[in-house]
């Protein structure tokens, strides 16, 4: 508001403090206080005096009001872009040093994730407490703990994930920490990923044989981001983890509303069989599968070989599991064996070398 401005508003506030106190004087003290009128003069004249006078103070009022609303109108586009210039430079100030921290802690996190995992976890624990998890890295501890929990439990199955360090971390302790990171990235909320922090939740859940849970975080991470169904079909580690989250045959119905998320449907017996027919140059055939007793997931091969070029008897071994290693005389007491030991869930084909 301009110095003027300012003038011509206490000027007005004034100018109607003098109107009440005339308006109170000509209308009220001539009934109150007619001793305060000389008998010379007709209190009800004085009344008219200050009654005109007001008139003139109330059209004085009007043109200084007049002429306040007019220097507003007049400041008012200078005072709109004072204000707005003044907040666009707080935000420029607070987006700089946000941004300028989120630098910060990405150099950092780099630089953490070299670490052991123990350590890392504490590391990175601390870099959050100050910056946003934009680049997902509470996922991603999330899917390191999953790994460990996998390399103490099915390195058999997966050999690459065998760790060096925290040896001590037992597979419940990896997977509550799984859980915590898993946590954390949900709350995040602010991500750079859509829907990893779901699809991340929903294999902790799985690995813990929770498949209502499993299937609702998958669900919602499908929701942000389809591509998630792609990946579990085509990376194995994926699927066995989904594939394994129920407790066995009992849960049968689960596994079938997994496959039919992912627009996948499960084998037929006759369909391991037509593949163990179909196999590959080595004689072998493959296929993934949960075991009916505990749901687990189990990688199981067919090999069938003729003994010798001149007798076609085939000799059919099978492999996944302890209580797969066996080998029997013809296809149908295999396909027996994988029917009571194994609910298949997808074959795999042969390798192009």
């Amino acid at each position: 508001m301009s110095t003027l401005s300012k003038i011509l508003t206490i000027v007005f506030l004034i100018a109607i403090a003098v109107i009440i106190v005339a308006t109170f004087g000509a209308v009220v003290s001539p009934v109150l206080f007619p001793q305060v009128f000389p008998k010379q003069v007709d209190q009800w004249s004085a009344a008219g005096l200050i009654s005109t006078f007001t008139g003139v103070m109330a059209a004085l009022l009007a043109i200084i009001g007049a002429a306040v609303v007019a220097f507003n109108w007049l400041y008012l586009e200078q005072r709109v872009e004072r204000v707005l210039q003044e907040k666009t430079d707080d935000i420029k100030r607070e987006l700089f040093a946000s941004l300028l921290e989120r630098i910060i802690a990405i150099g950092e996190f780099a630089i953490f994730w070299q670490y052991p995992l123990d350590l890392r976890d504490q590391y990175i624990e601390q870099v959050l407490q100050r910056a946003p998890d934009t680049p997902n890295v509470a996922g991603m501890m999330a899917e390191e703990y999953i790994s460990f929990a996998l390399g103490v439990i099915v390195g058999e199955y997966f050999p690459a994930l065998q760790v060096s360090n925290m040896q001590r971390l037992s597979r419940d302790a990896a997977l509550e920490r799984a859980v915590y990171w898993a946590q954390r990235a949900i709350e995040a909320k602010v991500s750079h990923d859509p829907g990893f922090p779901e699809f991340v939740t929903a294999k902790v859940r799985a690995l813990q044989k929770e498949p209502e849970s499993t299937l609702d975080c998958l669900k919602q991470a499908l929701r942000e981001d389809q591509s998630f169904k792609k990946r579990i079909v085509m990376n194995d580690l994926d699927w066995s983890i989904f594939t394994s989250m129920t407790r066995g045959e009992s849960q049968i119905i689960k596994l079938d509303s997994l496959l039919k998320l992912l627009d996948v449907e499960r084998p037929s017996l006759g369909d391991v069989k037509h593949h163990c027919n179909n196999r590959d140059k080595h004689q072998r055939a493959s296929f993934a599968a949960i075991k009916r007793s505990d749901g687990n997931y189990i990688f199981v091969t067919v090999e069938g070989l003729k003994q010798r070029h001149d007798d076609p008897t085939i000799k059919w071994r099978i492999d996944g599991c302890m209580e797969l290693q066996k080998s029997v005389a013809n296809l149908d007491d295999v396909m027996k064996v994988i029917e009571e030991v194994t609910i298949p869930t997808r074959l795999i084909p042969e390798k192009v070398y």
